[in-house]
């Protein structure tokens, strides 16, 4: 067998007798620049954007090349491409972003722009309840206890405040991380009568 490397007609010989000729042509696919549309903005968690990669064979023959989408230095998608010879297809990858902070993307090492990626915490108090008994004596401490659930994009932090007949007597600082619960305990006590 014979490997051969220089494109164009080639004739063939066997110890100088003609064993034929053949034409050596290859594909030559290249991949223009990247289009990211959100390039530059702030988005937020959970965003889906799409980023998109002209790709096109100048060569002579079909060919077939790998694609790769890659975020801060780390390929996160790959897609295989089949190009006709003399002809040019958009690939297109559609990434949602998880991570916050600055996203860097390429295109098989082109440039393909960058976003940044910010959330909103969405905090609510749920399931209060007082776990003993609600009617105590004068001087005793009264335990309640609260959830407070995050179902936003971002950490949160509150501050929860337990009053007594609209007077603060105690509070604490919860943090909670997207689609997590904290538990909040709060007690004072009861230094008089009433309800």
């Amino acid at each position: 067998s014979l490997e051969l490397t220089q494109l164009g007609p080639q004739q063939l010989s066997i110890n100088g007798r003609s064993a034929g000729n053949v034409t050596v042509r290859q594909s030559n696919i290249v991949i223009g620049t990247p289009v990211n549309p959100s390039d530059g903005e702030n988005v937020e968690r959970g965003t889906t954007i799409s980023i998109t990669a002209p790709v096109e064979n100048t060569g002579q023959i079909d060919g077939q090349i790998e694609v790769n989408l890659s975020r801060n230095g780390t390929v996160a998608q790959t897609r295989s491409v089949e190009v006709r010879a003399g002809d040019r297809r958009n690939v297109t990858f559609d990434i949602t972003l998880t991570e916050l902070g600055q996203q860097d993307f390429t295109v098989n090492g082109e440039p393909a722009g960058s976003v940044t990626v910010s959330g909103i915490p969405n905090l609510t108090l749920q399931d209060l309840t007082i776990p003993g008994p609600t009617v105590v004596t004068a001087g005793d401490t009264v335990e309640l206890n609260g959830t407070i659930k995050n179902a936003g994009t971002a950490d949160g932090t509150v501050t929860v405040k337990l009053t007594r007949n609209g007077t603060p007597v105690n509070s604490t600082e919860v943090s909670v991380q997207p689609d997590e619960t904290e538990t909040v305990p709060l007690s004072t006590r009861l230094s008089n009568t009433g309800a």
